[in-house]
């Protein structure tokens, strides 16, 4: 067991030291940048998800044609033909029973498609 007289003599000698610096507060600006300059990221988790609702495999031209037609309604079609499928529920299977599944995913479809409405881009 320390004595308070040693824990005072190694608390000060560790962490009172005026010449310290901390280098990681002075990084370049250049090291720094917004996340709208990354570059898109091809063959991500997303393309996988919508790979099993399209059955098929997205390319990167396919990339910016998807992102220039997309719309919430059409989303929330292909969501109810993956489920229709029985693709998605790959994705949900053990987590959940059949009836607390359907219940929660016509919620969630109804609320895409009132967003829809609102703003057929979703932005």
């Amino acid at each position: 067991m320390l004595s308070s007289r040693s824990v005072n003599s190694i608390s000060k000698r560790n962490f009172i030291s005026s010449g310290y610096s901390y280098p990681e507060r002075h990084l370049i600006l250049s090291q720094h940048r917004p996340i709208f300059t990354t570059s898109p990221v091809h063959s991500s988790w997303m393309d996988s998800i919508k790979e099993v609702f399209t059955d098929k495999k997205t390319s990167p031209d396919d990339h910016v044609t998807s992102a220039e037609s997309f719309t919430l309604l059409r989303f929330a079609d292909e969501l109810k033909n993956a489920r229709n499928v029985g693709k998605f529920k790959q994705y949900i299977v053990g987590r959940t029973s059949e009836a607390t599944f359907e219940d929660v995913f016509e919620k969630k479809l109804a609320i895409v498609r009132y967003l829809g409405g609102c703003d057929p881009a979703g932005e």
